[in-house]
């Protein structure tokens, strides 16, 4: 015979009732029913865990041994069950956030405090890093997942995708180009050039774009904030190229953008896992809280993209 859980919760009703028909009460069974659970417990431990009289049972030396520690067992079972039920409901738990400083700064703040109202009970842990960072965090199993663009093919991670950002040409509101909606690669490569530093995603799609075009281009100033890279072209120290998600973040007037006619260049965006992740209900509830958001501020940023010309999204 199996013990099973059932069995042991009867036992322990039992064992503080004293009595069959108040133990049947109380779990829903006929007091034959009851009688055959313990008897089955009784036979699969193999000694006897009640004394029967007329009117109720007394517990053995054997039962009140069994009585001491199971009812500890089940205490402490009922309550991991019921954190899980919590977990589960999303009344408790944790999500292990990801983005990009772009993302954090502009898409991630809003989405973060609807969810904390939505689910004030689960904690989130939220990290901005560069793409490469993050992708070592997701692979560590550090992170649940980021929102950004997407990973490297040598990360393993899968990539599910929301969004694509198009770079736009960030130039001086008093450049020369400035009254132009679209600037040639021709006239690009002769322009004085402010970029990021290596070692972020926005230098290496820039990289990669300017070798694709066969084109060579030495900055004159690299830095690692998109606010001083804003102020030096708003101080007419040079150009640069950034996806159209970020100029809010560069925060500077003084600035307009152009559209490369020739050629284009995007960046994917969307949500980064580990293959084998199986996302739990708050990591989840997260993400469908996430993409329609995000969809729905890129959408608007579009919209409102009569200051920053160039603006393109898809879905």
């Amino acid at each position: 015979m199996a013990i099973t859980l059932n069995r042991l919760r009867t036992f322990v009703v039992l064992a503080k009732t004293g009595s069959f028909h108040r133990t049947s009460d109380i779990v829903g069974r006929s007091q034959p029913a009851v009688s055959a659970q313990i008897r089955s417990l009784e036979d699969a431990l193999g000694v006897p865990l009640f004394y029967r009289k007329t009117r109720n049972v007394e517990l053995t030396q054997e039962g009140e041994l069994m009585y001491s520690r199971v009812r500890n067992i089940l205490a402490e079972l009922d309550e991991l069950l019921d954190d899980f039920r919590d977990v589960a409901s999303l009344e408790t738990g944790e999500v292990r956030v990801g983005a990009t400083p772009t993302m954090a700064g502009y898409m991630l703040p809003k989405i973060i405090r609807s969810y904390r109202e939505k689910y004030p009970g689960i904690r989130i842990h939220f990290t901005d890093e560069p793409t490469m960072a993050l992708e070592r965090l997701v692979v560590d199993r550090k992170l649940d997942f980021y929102f950004g663009p997407e990973p490297s093919v040598k990360s393993g991670l899968e990539f599910s995708v929301v969004a694509r950002d198009e770079y736009v040409v960030v130039v001086p509101e008093e450049h020369e180009l400035a009254k132009s909606k679209k600037i040639s690669l021709k006239t690009l490569e002769k322009q004085r050039f402010l970029l990021m530093r290596g070692g972020t995603m926005v230098r290496k799609e820039i990289d990669d774009f300017f070798a694709r075009c066969n084109m060579r281009i030495e900055p004159v100033e690299e830095v690692s904030n998109h606010f001083t890279l804003g102020g030096l072209v708003a101080a007419e120290c040079g150009i640069t190229m950034l996806p159209s998600l970020a100029l809010p973040l560069v925060g500077h007037p003084g600035i307009t953008t152009l559209r490369i006619s020739d050629a284009t260049l995007h960046r994917t965006l969307g949500i980064a896992t580990r293959s084998d992740y199986r996302s739990a209900p708050a990591a989840k509830a997260f993400m469908n809280m996430m993409v329609p958001l995000v969809k729905k501020r890129c959408k608007r940023h579009r919209r409102d993209a009569g200051s920053v010309p160039g603006s393109d999204l898809f879905f």
